[in-house]
């Protein structure tokens, strides 16, 4: 896992029209789950969402 952190600012303009494409970032939220039940039968689970975030 990759622990991020947000700041409240950039050292860069980023707010010109050149730079939208930084502007529109999709998100992954992927979880995934393997366990082993009493009778040892093994149970497998998936969850993917997609966000986009589009800042402006």
């Amino acid at each position: 896992m990759i622990e991020v952190q947000a700041t409240d600012g950039a050292d860069v303009d980023i707010s010109g029209d050149a730079f939208d494409f930084v502007r529109s970032i999709r998100v992954y939220h992927i979880q995934y789950r393997q366990h082993e039940n009493r009778d040892g039968d093994c149970n497998r689970s998936d969850s993917t969402r997609l966000g986009l975030r589009r800042a402006g």
